[in-house]
Parts: structure tokens; sequence; C-alpha cells
């Protein structure tokens, strides 16, 4: 495809020879195609090739192939979203180039379930919530021997791996890679794998480890370590994860078969169900500044694993408490004051969904909230404010570092906006606007709208004017309702062609359906 905009969909493709096909089974050469719902398999080159930006590639079904799907080119990036690749003789996915999004797949019983080769990266890489399992060499394999300009993340997040006898995580090169949020389990295989190349900036926490045979946590530097206590002593990486069985619900379905079955050629994986029972230890357990919005209201807190932050999430108990820190296997001094942090759920007449940080990083503040760096928005830029912030006008104030930073549309002219797009269970929801102007020095400097769910809620709104002057933080609360799986759509529209439409943080709760009157007991010991 070499047109703009192609698309290629609801097509079977298979059985190409090597000569009747250059470059891959469906080529990709054109900027924002879409390739979908397509079968394609047993041709003897990749089944779907891209060279293009911004191409998406959903909903297929990928087999036999050389590679499943491949990019050939170092600014080839797009989004893999939701396909189902198995049994290809090299890699699963085949990536180039970095700032891809692979996200909801389910890879299994290739060589490599996802290789990423890139000698030049200058964009952040995702690859989030995917299922992947019962590969010869690795679930996951990371070689960016990329040198110019600073790194780029690389994020292994809220994956679940089952790899019995292969490698989960290998990283062979890498200056800035996160391993987070993930289930990963083996019986004679390595957990993780770090190469001296690949140890600049590596980090690694909140995983599940699961080990059930002759296997190890990791190798760092060719160096054995068999167990969680031993990597986190020997390496200070996964303070917060565990080693425990994941408890998964039927990893061979109800066909009581696993994958694909090499002996008779035949594909058992459709049904294989990799999530995870009731109580089991991946359940609220992912890093507490994760965004949990996409699952069902319970526990506050991201499941670990490839249904975390999804709707396919396990719920977890209706009240519960969870200690943060201090993590196991800390260690302190006699008379040393540790300050602890804990995580509650359903005490309280609502319960935060998303706090969202706009503009800035994540924050944990035990007194004002949890708010996860900036994510779901589409355009803008981000800024500081400077000098002292009053925050007489707000009831709750959050912490200091959310009003210090803000998101403002790109560019400041008549109708210039910028949009958060917020995955949520259908349902009810409340949420709260935290606004600072930070530059003008009068009213009608700054003048925007606000719309949720595409209904004006503020309209020529002047945070100036409303407060009485700069570096006032004020909070505007709304309600609004979520339906046909579309989330939240809140977008902020310029009214002035002088300054951008800005906001500083997005509190998003829902309605508790517990009553909050509840009586407890806490004990503890002072050995």
């Amino acid at each position: 495809m070499t047109g703009p905009a192609a698309i290629v969909e609801q097509n079977s493709i298979h059985a190409n020879a090597t000569n009747a096909v250059s470059q891959g089974t469906v080529f990709v050469a054109s900027a924002s195609s879409v390739v979908q719902d397509n079968l394609i398999f047993g041709n003897s080159k990749p089944g779907i090739s891209s060279s293009s930006l911004s191409f998406t590639i959903l909903r297929n079904v990928i087999h036999d192939n050389t590679d499943g799907i491949s990019t050939t080119s170092i600014n080839a990036a797009g989004t893999i979203r939701d396909n189902r690749i198995y049994h290809n003789s090299q890699a699963g996915i085949r990536l180039t180039a970095g700032g891809s999004l692979v996200s909801g797949n389910s890879i299994y019983a290739n060589a490599t379930g996802i290789l990423f080769v890139v000698t030049t990266n200058s964009q952040p890489t995702n690859l989030r919530n995917n299922l992947i399992y019962d590969h010869s060499s690795a679930g996951i394999e990371i070689n960016d021997t990329s040198t110019l300009g600073s790194p780029q993340i690389l994020n292994i997040h809220n994956n679940t791996f089952f790899e019995p006898t292969a490698t989960a995580v290998r990283l062979v090169a890498g200056r800035q890679i996160d391993v987070r949020n993930n289930v990963l389990t083996t019986a004679t295989g390595t957990l993780i794998n770090v190469a001296n190349a690949a140890q600049a900036g590596f980090s690694s926490d909140y995983n599940v480890f699961h080990v059930s045979g002759a296997g190890r946590v990791g190798v760092f530097s060719g160096v054995n370590l068999l167990n969680r206590d031993d990597w986190y002593f020997e390496l200070g990486r996964d303070e917060h994860s565990i080693e425990a069985d994941p408890l998964f619900i039927d990893i061979d379905g109800p066909d009581n078969h696993r994958g694909y079955d090499v002996a008779t050629a035949t594909d058992f994986g459709i049904d294989d169900d990799f999530r995870e029972l009731a109580g089991s230890p991946a359940v609220d357990a992912g890093d507490p500044l994760s965004y949990y919005s996409a699952e069902p209201v319970s526990g506050n807190r991201v499941n670990v694993g490839a249904f975390g932050n999804t709707a396919h999430a396990t719920a977890s108990s209706v009240l519960s408490v969870q200690l943060v820190d201090p993590a196991g296997l800390s260690k302190f001094e006699l008379g040393q004051a540790v300050p602890l942090k804990w995580i509650s759920s359903g005490f309280s007449n609502s319960s935060p969904v998303a706090l969202i940080n706009a503009g800035g990083s994540g924050v944990f503040d035990t007194g004002n909230g949890r708010w996860a760096a900036e994510a779901f928005r589409t355009g803008g830029t981000t800024g500081t404010v400077t000098g002292t912030i009053n925050t007489s006008l707000l009831a709750d104030v959050p912490p200091a570092s959310v009003l210090q930073t803000f998101s403002q549309s790109s560019s400041a002219v008549n109708g210039g906006s910028i949009r958060y797009d917020v995955p949520l269970p259908d349902g009810n929801y409340n949420i709260r606007l935290i606004f600072v102007e930070p530059t003008a020095n009068l009213a009608n400097q700054r003048k925007f709208d606000v719309t949720l769910q595409g209904q004006t809620v503020l309209a020529n709104y002047d945070i100036f004017a409303d407060t009485g002057g700069a570096r006032r933080a004020t909070a505007k609360s709304f309600t609004f309702t979520a339906v046909g799986g579309a989330g939240l759509q809140l977008e902020l529209i310029n009214r002035l062609a002088s300054n951008a439409a800005i906001v500083s943080g997005i509190e998003i709760t829902t309605a508790n359906p517990v009553p909050n009157a509840l009586n407890g007991n806490i004990e503890f010991s002072p050995d």
C-alpha cells in the first residue's frame, strides 16, 4: 500500500511464496494506513510489513509466516493492538524503530514473541497489556543499540509472560528500560536476563515472579540470581515485587490444550484463559502511581499482568487496606523513624478513579492522594507556574507539585484545544478540574470553554476574573456519564488568541456503593 490512509480489512491472505512477495505479504508504505480484521498465514515472508508512520494493525490473526508483523524502517512506528499472533518461525512482532504502542495482543508459540532491534531510537515505546507465552527463545527481546541523543524509555508494563523453558524478558542492549506491573512465570527458564549493555537506566518493580521448577528469577551480567530475595539484595531492583503463584484461571482452556500443538499442527490458543482467580497475588499489586481507571471499581490500585487497567481485570474485595511502604525485605535500625504509605478502598462515600497531574509526573501524597503522571492527552504542551500559589479557594488541596504544572493547548489561537480521552467503565462519575492562572495580570487575557462528553460546562472561563488574581488555585466540579465504552471525553478550547486553555489537575471519582458507617480494629506488635 502506498496511497495515503489506505485500509486493508477482512481478507484471507495465505500461501504466498518468497519470490512473489518482495517485502511482506501485506506491505504498508503509506502513512496512517490501517490493516485490520484479516487472516494472514502460511507465507514465506512477514505476514504484515510496514515502513510507514502512524500505521494501525488491529484485530488480525497472523500465523505460520516468518515474522508475524515486522517494521522495515528506522522511522516506522504505529499501533499494534488486539491481534492474535502465533507459530511464526521468527518473531511474532519485530520492531525496528521506537515510538510504537504494542497493546492487547495474544502472542504465543513463535521463536520470539516481541523482538525490538533498533539502531536509531527517537521516541518512547510502550509494550503493555500483552499475553506472551510458549516461545522457544524469549517472550520479549530488546536490542536497542542507538547512541545518538538522549535515551528514549522503553516501557514493558502490565504484560503476562508464561515461558516454561525460555527467557521471559531478555535485555541485550538498551539505555532506559522499565519492567513494571508484569506477571512473569517459568519452570526451568529465566524471568529477566539483563546483559551488560542493557544495565544503564534499567529499572524493575511491582512485578509478580513465579518459578515453579529449576529456573531462576534473573540473570544479571551472566550471574544467576535464583529468587526474588537474591535479585533484590544484589541489585536493589523489584523492592515491591513478590514471588508467588499468580493463580491463572485456566491456561489450557475448556479444550484442555494450551497454545499451538506442533505434533498435530493445531491451534488451541483461542480459549486459553490467563486471567487471575479472585484472591490472586496479582490483584491490586501494581505500582500505586499506575492508572487503573479502566478496571471495575474495586481496590483503587492496578492489577499486575496483561489484564491490569482493562475491563477484564479481576475485581478485589470491596473493603481493603494495603500497606505499600515499607515493602517486604526492608531493613531498619532500632529507633529509626519509618514513614508508612497505604491504600484503602471502600471506606468513604466516593472512590478515586483517576487523579491526573496535568503536565506533571506522578506523586504519592498520603494526605492528598496519588496523582499519576499525565496521560490520555491529545495536543498541547506543558508548563510550570513560578512563585507561591494561593490555595485558600480550594477545599481539598492537592500536592503542591500538581498546582505547579499545567497542560495547555499548543497554539494560542481562537479554537485551539487540548483533549483528554480517559478509559472508564460505563457509569456515573464526578470530575473536579483544578486551575491556576500562571501569567495573566488582568482579566480577559485568557478565556476558554470546557466540554464534557461533547457538552459545554464552562463557557469563556477566565481564571483570573474568577479567582481575583494570578497564582490562585481554584476548582470546578461536574458530573458526567460514560456510555458505550467511550470513557471520558474532556476538551478545553481557546476563546482568545492571546493565551491558551490550561488545566493543572483532573480528579475523577465515583460513588462508593458501600456505606461509610464502619468499625474496624488495628492490631500490631512492637516486637
